[in-house]
C-alpha cells in the first residue's frame, strides 16, 4: 500500500530496509547498537521474538515466538516536538490495523482505542504499546522507536497477572491478521505520520485524534473530587488562562512552543490564550509549525484539538515587528491582562499564567504601572502580597522587591517581614499542600550580622518579625546568614527561604532554575503565575525563546488551582 496523497517532498524516507532477527533480547537494543556503532537510521529491525521485551519504566513485553509484530527503528531528532513519537507511533499502529480490519472484511471490526500516549486497546485489554528511548552516537544523538503488536498471542502465554490485563488482534477480535502484511501497512502509515511532525504539521495528528477514542488523560470536563471523613464535594475545574505578553516578544512563541511540547495540551488544554490570534499565527509559521489556532469565548465548547484564543486585539503583524515595543504593544500587553483578570475574578478562568510584558511599551501607551504584580495587586484590590519564585528545589520569596540597594536596610520592617512570612505559611500550606511547612528567614548582614558587628537589623528588625510569626504556630525560624541558608534549602532543610532584596534570592534561585523558574504573587484572591524572565527583544521572532519556565508555569498554576479547591472542601 502507498499513499500517494502527498504534495511536497518528504522529509521520511519510506521504511523499506528490514533485517530480520529469529531471536533477539530487544530489538530496541539492536537498533540503538547499529546506530551507536554504525550510525543507521531508519532500519527497521524485527524480530520472531524476543526474549527480553520491555515498554514504559521497565515493564516486561511478552514476546512469544511468531505471536506478534516486534520491531524498532533508530531516527533522527525533530527538535521540541519530540514528545509527539510515543503518540505518533500509537497513531501510526492503530490506522495500520484498521487498514487491515477493513481489508479483510472483519465481520465486527473492533473500537481500538489509544491509551495516553503509546499504548492501543481493545475492550480493557492491552494489544500494543511503544517505547521511545534517546540514544547518543559518536556524532550525533537519536530516538529508538520501538513497536510491539500482539497479534495472535493466547492467554495463556501472559502470566497470572496479565490475563486480565493484556489481549491479541485475534483473541479480542476473531479476525486473523498476517504479520507481513501488518508489517507493511505499519512502515507505510509510520513513514506518513513521522514525516508530518518532521515537517512540524501538528494539525493533521490533531484531526485524526480528534476522531479516535483517548483514555488516560484528563479532558476539559473532567471534575476535582475531594473527601474527607465528614462531606464530600465535586467541582468542576474552569480553564486556565495565558496572557500572551508583549505582541513583539517572546510571548507568542514560547506559547506555541509549549503547546507544540506537549501534546495531551492539545486535547486536553490546561490553558486558553488571552491575546491576538494573527500574532500567534505569525509565531506558529516563524517556527515552521503547523498547529491549530481557533477561537473562543468562555462557555464555548473545547473539544476540537487547537489552542483556543480568547481574542482581545486584531493587531496588523505589518505594524509590530518582533523586538519592538510601541504604544500599541503596550495597549494590547495590558488588555490581555486586564481580560485574564476580569475572567477570573467572574470564575471563568481557574487562574492566569502570564507570558512577559515590558514597563517601556505600557509607558508609550500611557499606563502607569511597573509591571504584572502592581496591575494585579490594584485590579484585584490586594493591599498584602509577595513574590514568590519556585521551583522544585527551591521557593524564595521577597520583603523588599524592585528597591535600590543603597535603601534596603530602610525598607525591611519587621510587618513586612511578617507579612512575607504569613504570605508565605500560607501559600506552602494551601496552594503547594505542603502540611507543616518549614520556613528559613535569611539576614541582611554578612553573617547574619554576627550579634551586631556587621549590622543590627537582624536583632532589631527581623528577630521580632521571626517570634511574631512563631506565636501564630507559624514554623519560621532564622535569622540565618545568607551564604549558607541557600544551601540548605536546597538540600531539603526548608520549604522556602524569605530574603530581604531582590538579589540575595533571584541569585541562588536562578542558578538552580534558571530555565524552569516560576514567579507568583502569593496574597492574591485569584491564581496567578508567570514566567521568570522577561520579553527578550532581542532573540524575539528568531526561535531561539525557550518555553521551559511557561510550562513550569502552566503546571504550577494547574496544581494550585487543585489544591485550593482542596483546602476549600477540606475547610467546609
Amino acid at each position: 500500500m502507498r499513499l500517494s496523497w502527498r504534495k511536497k517532498a518528504k522529509k521520511v524516507p519510506d521504511i523499506q530496509e528490514i533485517t530480520w532477527i529469529p531471536e533477539t533480547g530487544s530489538t530496541n537494543d539492536l537498533a540503538r547498537e547499529n546506530f551507536q556503532k554504525r550510525g543507521i537510521l531508519w532500519h527497521c529491525f524485527v524480530a520472531d521474538s524476543q526474549t527480553r521485551g520491555r515498554g514504559r519504566k521497565g515493564r516486561s513485553w511478552i514476546s512469544p515466538p511468531g505471536a506478534g509484530l516486534y520491531l524498532s527503528i533508530a531516527i533522527p531528532r525533530p527538535g521540541i516536538l519530540e514528545a509527539w513519537f510515543p503518540l505518533t507511533c500509537a497513531v501510526a499502529s492503530l490506522a495500520a490495523i484498521q487498514s487491515l480490519f477493513t481489508k479483510s472484511r472483519c465481520a465486527k471490526p473492533p473500537s481500538i482505542r489509544i491509551k495516553w500516549p503509546n499504548d492501543l486497546y481493545i475492550g480493557n485489554g492491552k494489544m500494543a504499546g511503544m517505547l521511545c528511548e534517546l540514544t547518543s552516537g559518536s556524532e550525533s544523538s537519536a530516538w529508538i522507536i520501538g513497536i510491539g503488536i500482539n497479534i495472535s498471542t493466547s492467554e495463556d502465554a501472559f502470566p497470572e497477572d496479565l490475563k486480565e490485563k493484556a489481549c491479541s488482534i485475534s483473541s479480542a477480535t476473531g479476525c486473523q491478521v498476517s504479520r507481513d502484511s501488518l508489517l507493511k501497512e505499519l512502515l507505510v502509515y509510520l513513514s506518513f505520520w513521522l514525516d508530518k511532525i518532521y515537517e512540524g504539521d501538528i494539525s493533521a495528528i490533531c484531526n485524526f485524534l480528534e476522531k479516535t477514542k483517548i483514555m488516560g488523560i484528563a479532558t476539559r470536563n473532567s471534575q476535582l473530587a475531594t473527601r474527607n471523613s465528614n462531606h464530600q464535594i465535586t467541582k468542576s475545574l474552569n480553564p486556565l488562562g495565558i496572557t500572551m505578553g508583549c505582541p513583539a516578544g517572546i510571548g507568542p512563541e514560547i506559547i506555541i512552543k509549549a503547546f507544540a511540547a506537549n501534546p495531551e495540551w492539545l486535547l486536553s488544554p490546561p490553558a486558553v490564550v488571552i491575546g491576538d490570534m494573527n500574532i500567534l499565527k505569525r509565531a506558529a509559521k516563524a517556527l515552521d509549525i503547523n498547529i491549530p489556532i481557533k477561537p473562543w469565548m468562555p462557555g464555548d465548547s473545547l473539544s476540537g484539538n487547537a489552542i483556543h484564543v480568547i481574542t482581545r486585539t486584531d493587531l496588523n503583524i505589518e505594524d509590530i515587528p518582533w523586538g519592538k515595543p510601541s504604544s500599541a504593544t503596550g495597549k494590547a500587553s495590558f488588555e490581555y491582562v486586564t481580560e485574564g483578570i476580569r475572567l477570573c475574578q467572574e470564575e471563568r478562568l481557574s487562574g492566569l499564567v502570564t507570558a512577559p510584558i515590558n514597563k517601556l511599551g505600557l509607558k508609550l501607551a500611557g499606563i502607569d504601572y511597573p509591571g504584572h504584580t502592581e496591575i494585579l495587586a490594584d485590579r484585584t484590590n490586594t493591599k498584602r502580597y509577595a513574590m514568590m519564585l519556585a521551583g522544585d528545589r527551591l521557593r524564595v520569596t521577597l520583603v523588599t522587591i524592585h528597591c535600590p540597594l543603597r535603601k534596603v536596610a530602610d525598607s525591611i520592617s519587621t510587618e513586612k517581614n511578617f507579612q512575607v512570612i504569613f504570605l508565605t505559611d500560607f501559600s506552602l500550606k494551601n496552594e503547594f499542600g505542603i502540611k507543616e511547612p518549614e520556613i528559613a528567614v535569611a539576614g541582611l548582614n554578612p553573617h547574619g550580622g554576627e550579634s551586631g558587628m556587621f549590622g543590627h537589623e537582624e536583632e532589631q528588625v527581623i528577630t521580632p518579625a521571626i517570634e511574631m510569626a512563631q506565636e501564630r504556630g507559624i514554623a519560621a525560624n532564622g535569622p540565618y546568614p545568607p551564604d549558607t541558608v541557600f544551601y540548605q534549602a536546597i538540600n531539603g532543610k526548608f520549604d522556602a527561604v524569605v530574603c530581604q532584596y531582590h538579589d540575595q534570592g533571584l541569585i541562588p534561585f536562578k542558578l538552580i532554575h534558571f530555565r524552569d523558574g516560576v514567579n507568583l504573587t502569593l496574597g492574591l484572591p485569584i491564581v496567578r503565575t508567570s514566567v521568570d524572565h522577561g520579553t527578550a527583544y532581542d532573540i524575539a521572532g528568531t526561535g531561539k525563546a525557550d518555553c521551559a519556565s511557561l510550562e513550569a508555569a502552566i503546571r504550577l498554576a494547574s496544581k494550585i488551582v487543585v489544591n485550593r479547591l482542596s483546602h476549600v472542601a477540606g475547610a467546609s
